[in-house]
């Protein structure tokens, strides 16, 4: 089977972080041939039995995922992983409680994209994998940090990253087994962090007299209601729609916490900071690397005000100079080519795929059932499932941008997206 008669699916994990990147993968690959889909994974099984894809580019190869991995290869997949998430992790230890411990996990895929070799070396080392199967490539994440080059005027721009706090009370009894440590301390820690940054911002704020545009952009997977409340009555900008690598290019400095966001900043030449003077469990090496902290908020200001000055010392060189370990396109190499050379070495092994009508039908009925029960156990409403859905409509149908060249299909009755040449 030749590779221009086959189906890719790409799964997207979160539109609004993850789609910029990953369109322009599918770019590639259909400029190579294939008919790619991009597809939302909340509805990966539903829509992966519908397309019947001979290769599929899932999001990780998680402890959760493995009956998936099963599944599919039953079928005549192909299957690679790609680390949108994030590559990034407390500790060996932490990492590796995350992955799956399948001894047959090595059969179950074909090739896993890291984003370095910090994180290919533990895998390598302790998972049940083949050699070669690991391969560097960086994140597209970072290919398209580049494309954004205009500044507002003294924009500041706050990221936070507290999704872990919207399953709290899902994390108390499992969160040994999620985190590998006590998230009591963890979840109230972050509680605190959380409040400072919205009170750091109000501070900034009325300190600078407004000479400043604060925006304000949460983690896509935290609770919006949460910031929307919290900042009423300011001119602060609660920004939630496209993705960061345009809101860090118009501004001149970031603030954040343990965010890859931080790096993204650094890469597009972006001072970034953070505060020192509250301590949670969660640290990241790979993140503190690159921002400058403070112990107090008057610290902070004084630094913000000399970057205002244009005095404040800022090597973009110093700060990434190390991080190729962790995020191989650091460099400024093209993860997409790298991950599309490797999907491309895999075009002799396609095959014909093996869905049956029955599994169309179970897909679309009793996965669609298992995530209503999933949420339902978590304490939250069936209806997210829906939002879920019309969020990924929004992004997919309607904020897709596309390169010169191409052009997207809309799939009845699917929220994938086929990107093909024109």
């Amino acid at each position: 089977m030749q590779i221009h008669k086959s189906k890719c699916c790409i799964i997207v994990d979160h539109p609004r972080r993850d789609l910029p990147g990953l369109t322009l993968l599918a770019e590639q690959l259909a400029n190579e041939g294939l008919e790619v889909y991009l597809t939302p994974m909340n509805l990966q099984m539903e829509e992966i039995v519908r397309i019947q894809p001979q290769l599929v580019i899932l999001t990780g190869l998680r402890k959760t995922t493995e009956g998936m991995l099963r599944f599919l290869r039953s079928k005549g997949l192909l299957i690679c992983a790609l680390e949108t998430e994030g590559g990034f992790f407390f500790s060996d230890e932490h990492m590796l409680s995350k992955f799956s411990n399948d001894p047959e996990l090595g059969n179950l895929f074909d090739y896993y994209f890291s984003w370095g070799e910090a994180t290919s070396r533990g895998l390598r080392n302790s998972l049940a994998v083949k050699p070669g199967q690991i391969i560097n490539t960086g994140t597209p994440r970072f290919d398209i940090l580049g494309d954004f080059q205009e500044k507002q005027p003294m924009q500041i721009l706050f990221n936070t990253n507290f999704a872990a706090l919207e399953e709290e009370e899902f994390n108390k009894t499992l969160g040994m087994e999620i985190f590998g440590f006590d998230v009591l301390p963890f979840h109230k820690g972050l509680r605190e962090l959380r409040d400072e940054y919205v009170e750091l911002a109000k501070y900034i704020e009325k300190e600078l007299n407004k000479e400043v545009r604060i925006v304000f952009r949460p983690h896509p997977f935290e609770n919006i209601d949460y910031y929307r409340e919290a900042l009423k009555g300011t001119s602060i900008i609660l920004n939630t729609t496209g993705g960061c690598e345009e809101q860090i290019a118009k501004s001149f400095l970031t603030i954040q916490n343990n965010c890859t966001t931080g790096i993204e900043s650094v890469v597009a030449g972006v001072p970034t900071f953070s505060i020192s003077y509250i301590s949670t469990t969660y640290r990241v090496p790979a993140f503190e690397s690159v921002a400058d902290f403070s112990v107090s908020r008057d610290e902070l200001l004084h630094k913000i005000k000399s970057v205002l000055s244009g005095d404040y010392l800022f090597n973009v060189e110093d700060k990434i100079k190390n991080l190729k370990f962790f995020i191989h396109n650091i460099d400024g190499t093209s993860s997409v080519e790298l991950i599309s050379k490797a999907v491309l070495s895999l075009q002799t092994q396609l095959r014909k795929t093996t869905f049956s009508s029955n599994d169309v039908k179970k897909y679309s009925y009793y996965y669609p059932l298992r995530q209503w029960v999933y949420f339902i156990r978590r304490g939250k409403s069936p209806d997210k499932r829906k939002n879920w859905n019309k969020s990924n409509k929004a992004f997919f149908h309607n904020q897709l941008k596309i390169g010169k060249g191409y052009k997207i299909s809309r799939c009845k009755g699917l929220l994938s997206v086929k990107i093909t040449k024109s």
